[in-house]
């Protein structure tokens, strides 16, 4: 879904997505440790951005649609401000706030976020099934018979 046209804050490429029927995607895995950004120092220096923020930031600014797999029964706080969708217009532009930037980040519409799980029946808090819609795929054959 790149459809906006600023390739100045990277190239999609860098950014690992590929064409899903037609559309760009990122896929982020929620348990495989993403250490490019992380900071080894220790030594009081401000730490960097991880890999995984870095994907998201880039998906939410060129509408990208992330693929985020693999999500246990708690979800990253850091994700709150796009999965409720706070959104606000300033300066003519839509903006959010995510990753802990204090002046908000460009938004586009065609961002869009799949969460997956590979738990057969997760149990998520209330706060997060009403900011998401929750679809169970997994089908039984007992399930069928019933």
């Amino acid at each position: 879904m790149l459809r906006n046209g600023n390739q100045d804050q990277g190239s999609v490429d860098d950014i690992g997505s590929t064409n899903f029927n037609g559309r760009d995607y990122v896929v982020i895995n929620a348990t495989a440790p993403e250490d490019d950004g992380k900071d080894e120092g220790g030594d009081g220096a401000p730490k960097k951005k991880s890999g995984a923020q870095k994907k998201f930031e880039m998906a939410i600014q060129n509408g990208l649609t992330v693929l985020y797999e693999e999500v246990g029964e708690s979800l990253d706080p850091g994700l709150d401000p796009v999965i409720s969708k706070s959104v606000y217009v300033a300066d003519g532009v839509k903006k959010v706030n995510f990753g802990g930037k204090g002046e908000g980040m460009l938004y586009d519409d065609n961002f869009r976020l799949l969460i997956t799980t590979k738990l057969a029946n997760p149990h998520y808090l209330p706060e997060t099934c009403i900011k998401l819609s929750v679809i169970n795929f997994t089908v039984t054959f007992p399930g069928l018979e019933e």
